[in-house]
């Protein structure tokens, strides 16, 4: 019971850091199994190499999406673990 909020910690912060890695995917992946994050990077450029900005935004709100469920999902739980932790 103790352990909870250190198991969630560590599974934020793994969670983290393995979504949002853009370096080593980029140095250690060829491009057909790029991830989603290098992909971003480079992916939706026109013809002349200029960035297409509402495609990109649009990518990054699908890409962030995950990050903030998982910190609403563990801002609640922490919340209500450090509630009861008073109880004790």
């Amino acid at each position: 019971p103790n352990a909870t909020p250190v198991i969630a910690a560590t599974f934020i912060f793994a969670f983290l850091g393995n979504w949002s890695d853009f370096l080593s995917p980029k140095l250690f992946l060829s491009e057909n199994q790029a991830t989603l994050a290098s992909r971003l990077a480079s992916a939706y450029v026109d013809p002349a190499g200029n960035p297409l900005q509402a495609e990109t935004m649009a990518a990054i709100v699908v890409y962030v999406l995950p990050l903030i469920l998982i910190y609403i999902i563990g801002q609640r739980y922490m919340y209500q673990i450090s509630i009861q932790s008073g109880l004790k």
